[in-house]
């Protein structure tokens, strides 16, 4: 079975500008279409990115800032039997990743903390919804404090007409947001289905 092909996370700063309206009927501009295809998605991939822009008309995340996120790895003990000993082995790994390109080579996966690979996902995912103008709200589980910015916040969700500030909003909360905290998932859980709720109503 074929791999789907790694779609880079733009640790060079590429910009997905310019920003094409879709069509009334949700599928991707051509320009927007072309832009995904120079980083690296098949037609087929675009073709399913518009099915959910149909499908669904609003999608959330609910991102992990708890402290469990400023892990960058852990020992893992490892217990030998052997016939006449046995002896401990301590590994030590990062479940981290994040994808990084030097300079016209290839891509490749660096071992990270499980904040940074959250950070360059959120910012991809982030530059993806302001491309195909795809209404997206994102949740921190804890507050970041008034200063890094808000725990909650959106891309396109008033329609595309301030996309460009969405994503510097998306972009600065992310990257200057540090893990703490604990993990109320069940609460932002049951406020999104609020939402959705009320979304259905109207």
């Amino acid at each position: 079975m074929a791999q789907a092909p790694v779609i880079p996370l733009y640790t060079e700063a590429v910009p997905l500008a310019p920003l094409a309206p879709p069509d009334d009927d949700g599928t991707l501009s051509t320009s927007t279409r072309q832009i995904l295809v120079e980083q690296g998605y098949t037609n087929g991939l675009c073709e399913a990115l518009e099915a959910n822009k149909v499908a669904f008309s609003h999608s959330f995340w609910v991102v992990d800032n708890s402290g469990s996120m400023q892990t960058n790895g852990e020992y893992i003990q490892h217990d030998l039997l052997f016939p006449y000993y046995s002896c401990l082995l301590f590994s030590f790994y990062t479940d981290g990743q994040r994808i990084v390109r030097n300079k016209g080579g290839p891509y490749k996966k660096l071992s990270c903390s499980r904040w940074a690979e959250m950070q360059d996902t959120v910012d991809y995912h982030a530059q993806l919804a302001a491309l195909s103008k795809t209404p997206t709200t994102f949740r921190l589980l804890n507050d970041p404090g008034r200063v890094v910015g808000p725990q909650v916040f959106s891309i396109a969700a008033d329609g595309g007409s301030s996309i460009d500030q969405d994503l510097t909003i998306a972009q600065q909360t992310m990257m200057n947001a540090q893990p703490g905290g604990v993990t109320p998932l069940a609460r932002h859980v049951q406020e999104i289905r609020d939402q959705v709720h009320s979304m259905e109503a109207n």
